[in-house]
């Protein structure tokens, strides 16, 4: 089923309404974490301020970046990430984001161990190369923001079964960081300040092709950085550094209807 064709004449909200959601996945502990940074592990922080971050050694992603533009590459690289436990994943629109819509994506952003792989979906026409990847629990694909929306945009090209995406956010907050947004988690966890927008005057123009290299850097250095974090939350666990869970409950809002879990922080610590 093709939901963008059969949904042309509806509205946003209906669209919403008509694609049967899915529950992010729940976390999946790290096997035998490979983890090497420098000054790491460290004491974590409940909440890490901006004042903090800006005092941070800054990283930037500068390893192997694999733009994906045929089908061959796609079946060879979706091959590859099938054997992985888990991968950072993120996806770019063509206008900026905005919460409250659907939107057409045009670029899929995937990192496993080793190096990132950007995928050109306009290019591939569709997405039907990548859902082998997107409907199996594993590996599990770790979203910084809207992984739901993420689904459900990816399946406004081409409907599937979306299987094992989950939020950073789950873990974090059961190693006690109240921190939600990627670089402040980065900072709490990895002693990190990202600097993934390496560009004066950046716009966030996806439907360029090909892609500027400002832009390249900025979708690598997210979604590595996610998958790094993920990693170093299963360190801190094992080796006895977390801080006490943060109790957290579900809260209805306006977006929970179309599919969101809102969460509101109750901790009786802080």
């Amino acid at each position: 089923m093709n939901i963008k064709q059969i949904t042309s004449q509806l509205t946003p909200n209906q669209v919403w309404n008509l694609i049967p959601k899915t529950e992010l996945a729940q976390p999946r502990p790290v096997i035998r974490p490979n983890f090497n940074c420098p000054g790491f592990p460290h004491q974590l922080k409940r909440f890490l301020q901006n004042e903090e971050l800006e005092q941070l050694p800054h990283f930037t992603y500068r390893g192997k970046i694999n733009l994906i533009e045929n089908i061959e590459q796609a079946q060879q690289a979706i091959a590859h990430l099938l054997k992985e436990q888990y991968v950072g994943f993120d996806t770019q629109p063509y206008s900026k984001y905005n919460v409250d819509q659907l939107t057409d994506v045009t670029h899929v952003i995937i990192a496993d161990k080793q190096e990132v792989y950007i995928f050109y979906i306009k290019i591939l026409k569709g997405i039907s190369s990548l859902i082998p990847l997107l409907s199996v629990e594993i590996p599990q694909k770790i979203c910084i923001r809207q992984g739901i929306k993420k689904q459900i945009d990816l399946r406004f090209i081409q409907d599937f079964e979306p299987k094992g995406f989950t939020h950073l956010t789950f873990a974090t907050t059961q190693i006690g960081i109240m921190n939600y947004g990627l670089y402040q988690i980065c900072g709490n966890l990895l002693g990190i300040k990202v600097i993934a927008d390496v560009t004066e005057n950046y716009e966030y123009d996806w439907t360029r092709y090909p892609l500027p290299e400002g832009q390249i850097t900025y979708a690598s250095t997210n979604v590595w950085v996610t998958r790094w974090s993920w990693e170093s939350i299963w360190v801190y666990q094992s080796k006895g550094l977390s801080l006490l869970p943060i109790n957290y409950q579900q809260k209805t809002d306006k977006r929970q209807s179309k599919g969101y879990k809102g969460f509101s922080v109750e901790d009786e610590d802080v």
